[in-house]
C-alpha cells in the first residue's frame, strides 16, 4: 500500500481506524533525497544538511504518517517539535513518531469518524421526517 499526503489517498485514512503500533512500523517506505518527484509526491520538503558530505540520505516515510531520516553517518534522525531523536537503529526512536501521531493524528482520526458519524445520524433523521 503506497501512501502519499499529497494525493487523494491521504484523505482516505481520515475515515479508517486507528492503527496499532505494530500496523504502523510494518507499512513503510523508504524514499532517496535524490528521488524530488516522490519526495514532493510524499509531501516532504526539509531534511537535515549541514555539509556536503553530512546530511540526510534516504528518507524512511510511514504510510499511515511521519518519517524518519536516515544520515550519511548512518543514524536515524527524528525531529518532533522542539524534541529530536538520533539514533543508529530506527526501532529505537520509532516508537517517538508513533505516540506522537497517536496524539496528534490519530485523535483527529477519530474527532473526524465521529463528526461523520453524527452527520450520518442527522441525514438519517431528515429523510424520517420528510
Amino acid at each position: 500500500m503506497q501512501v502519499y499526503f499529497g494525493t487523494p489517498y491521504f484523505l482516505s485514512l481520515l475515515i479508517m481506524k486507528k492503527v496499532t503500533f505494530e500496523e504502523y512500523i510494518s507499512n513503510y517506505q523508504i524514499v532517496s533525497v535524490n528521488n524530488v518527484d516522490l519526495i514532493n509526491e510524499c509531501g516532504l520538503s526539509c531534511f537535515y544538511n549541514d555539509f556536503e558530505s553530512h546530511g540526510t540520505c534516504f528518507v524512511m516515510v510511514f504510510n499511515y504518517g511521519g518519517y524518519i531520516e536516515l544520515t550519511f553517518e548512518a543514524n536515524f534522525y527524528l525531529i518532533l517539535g522542539s524534541f529530536q531523536y538520533i539514533d543508529k537503529d530506527w526501532k529505537n526512536i520509532v516508537r517517538h513518531l508513533y505516540d506522537w501521531c497517536d496524539g496528534e493524528y490519530f485523535e483527529g482520526v477519530d474527532r473526524i469518524d465521529q463528526i461523520i458519524a453524527d452527520t450520518d445520524e442527522l441525514l438519517n433523521d431528515l429523510k424520517e421526517v420528510k
